[in-house]
């Protein structure tokens, strides 16, 4: 219901002019990022993606991932792809990963994932390797299919540090590294390093993800402050603890819808 309400207001506005906004993250066209529909460019102003931030069945695969329950929601927001959309999306990670000393708090994550740090440089990769400093977890609103410009993702491509391939130099086995089959209902959970991109929509659905994204709590640093006290009220415990970086103070609304 609540990506159907954004994407009605987001065709609302006259195209493709009135839709500049939505498309400033370097998207192509018919394709659309959640996040640009609001000025802070995330949607925790929207009780839809709130809801998806506090979900009890991800809670204990997300500990699993970053080795406690002490991780951060990071924001909120997802990508829409339209009928139309007729070209592959570059592969492009979301985050670069190559500190030049590993965090003492990243260190200790990798003790808790059962990794033994040393001053071993294979030992310093492999704890890159398994230490994600950012998750990002995609809702599947429709079965993906070849048709209908599913997500391909590239296998232990986290690991890498070299820049993907521009589309006419992919080989074929990444443009077919597709979720094709993954069903409505469940979730895509991405390492935010690995190379990742859209693919043409030749079906007559729109191709809906809308997504949360997750970071180890070590990885606090600066955070805006953009979900509204009153939403944040309406979550566990749970949810309250891994939202403290992005709660804004009661009272303060943040810049946006």
């Amino acid at each position: 219901e609540g990506t159907s309400r954004v994407l009605a207001e987001l065709l609302s506005e006259p195209g493709p002019g009135g839709r500049k906004a939505y498309t400033e993250s370097g998207k192509m066209p018919h394709r659309y990022g959640f996040g640009t529909c609001s000025n802070t460019r995330h949607m925790a102003h929207d009780k839809t993606w709130v809801e998806l931030m506090d979900q009890p069945k991800l809670a204990p695969i997300l500990t699993k991932i970053f080795g406690s329950p002490d991780y951060l929601v990071l924001g909120c927001g997802g990508e829409l792809s339209l009928p139309g959309a007729m070209e592959y999306q570059h592969l492009h990670r979301d985050t670069f990963d190559n500190p030049p000393q590993l965090h003492p708090a990243r260190l200790e994550q990798a003790r808790q994932l059962g990794l033994k740090p040393s001053p071993k440089l294979t030992t310093n990769k492999l704890i890159h390797e398994f230490t994600a400093p950012y998750v990002c977890v995609h809702f599947l609103t429709s079965d993906l299919t070849w048709e209908n410009g599913p997500v391909r993702q590239i296998p232990g491509s986290h690991a890498m540090q070299q820049f993907p391939p521009a589309p006419e130099d992919e080989p074929e086995w990444m443009k077919l590294s597709t979720l094709v089959g993954a069903p409505a209902g469940g979730v895509v959970i991405r390492d935010g390093r690995a190379w990742h991109g859209a693919t043409p929509n030749v079906s007559r659905e729109v191709r809906s993800m809308p997504n949360v994204e997750f970071s180890p709590g070590w990885e606090l640093g600066w955070r805006e402050k953009f979900l509204p006290h009153e939403l944040w009220e309406t979550l566990s415990p749970h949810g309250k603890h891994i939202c403290r970086a992005i709660k804004a103070e009661k009272g303060a609304w943040p810049q946006g819808k």
